[in-house]
């Protein structure tokens, strides 16, 4: 795994130079009016920005809606964060946006191999939080709600074990090397920026590392649906999706929540929000199962159906791979 990272590292870094000197790139960012910025890999000097805005995009602050139903605070993100964070800069697939005159970084996604999930189990208490035990219980019975999506990735006896125990995730892909399946869709903006296209291009260029680096497919479980929906929403024929609604799940035997009405319930009593906030938090309480098979030109295709001004820099960065 170490020495197909270094050599992933060598490909994003000499990618990161060819977007920078492409033509169709650098017409985009001025279309886009974000020529201000400049993207690069992610290393260790963006450490500290990332994991600011991760932790607080993240918490009840963000638009995540799993992570607002439990009241996540920033305190309880960062143990979690800061080793995905540092997975993230030893893979060397991750890219940031920076603003040219501060040096601030303004956007971030991250991308990894579904096996690094493996290495999250070893953070210093990474599961500290209750929600984050929670959490994988959600997403878990949201992979289970897409059998197509499990059928590619997880062996019969996986499925099994998932079925028995909710809070496995990710941890175990038989037959599945590194360098095949990705993990994609955390895509991170400071609030000047969510209304601009930044995250549009930070997805793009998630996906195209990945087809770049060879990878088969790429999945996600996305917990902000509705700005995910608008990305994917007119390309369900090219990346499958599923809307999974959590608002009535119940947990095993052991947790302090018995079912996701304990959640919202704590939200009003507890926490002191008001019914009709509650309310809003459990019509919206559902996460987007997506995947894409890199294989081929559809995946491609699809993204420069919904986002023609994307064609361009697609054909001149990765001429590869965009040959019909």
């Amino acid at each position: 795994m170490e020495g197909l990272q270094k050599k992933h590292k060598i490909q994003c870094q000499s990618l990161a130079k060819r977007l920078h000197s492409s033509p169709a790139w650098n017409n985009l960012l001025k279309f886009q009016n974000l020529n201000g910025l400049y993207f690069d890999i992610l290393s260790e000097h963006h450490y500290w920005f990332v994991l600011t805005l991760l932790c607080y995009q993240f918490s009840m602050y963000g638009n995540a809606i799993d992570h607002i139903c439990f009241n996540t605070s920033t305190e309880e993100n960062f143990p979690l964060f800061a080793h995905k964070v540092k997975a993230a800069i030893a893979a060397g697939m991750s890219w940031v946006a920076v603003d040219q005159k501060t040096d601030l970084v303004v956007g971030f996604t991250m991308s990894h191999d579904v096996l690094v999930a493996n290495s999250f189990k070893s953070a210093p208490n990474p599961l500290a939080s209750p929600f984050q035990q929670l959490q994988k219980q959600i997403n878990s019975k949201a992979l289970q709600s897409m059998p197509h999506l499990s059928n590619l990735i997880f062996d019969e006896n996986l499925k099994l074990s998932l079925q028995q125990h909710l809070f496995i995730l990710f941890y175990f892909f038989l037959g599945i090397k590194y360098g095949e399946i990705g993990v994609y869709g955390v895509v991170t903006l400071a609030s000047e920026f969510v209304d601009q296209k930044l995250g549009q291009l930070l997805g793009l260029l998630q996906l195209t590392t990945y087809c770049h680096l060879d990878y088969r497919m790429g999945f996600t479980i996305n917990a902000s649906p509705e700005s995910h929906q608008l990305t994917f929403g007119g390309t369900r024929t090219f990346f499958p999706y599923k809307l999974f609604d959590f608002s009535r799940l119940k947990f095993p035997e052991g947790n302090k929540c018995k079912s996701m009405d304990d959640v919202y319930l704590e939200l009003h009593t507890k926490h002191g929000y008001t019914k009709e906030y509650v309310d809003y938090v459990k019509r919206n309480s559902q996460v987007m199962i997506t995947y894409i098979i890199f294989r081929g030109p559809e995946w491609w295709l699809g993204y420069a159906n919904v986002f023609p001004y994307f064609k361009h820099v697609i054909q001149e960065t990765f001429p590869h791979f965009t040959k019909l």
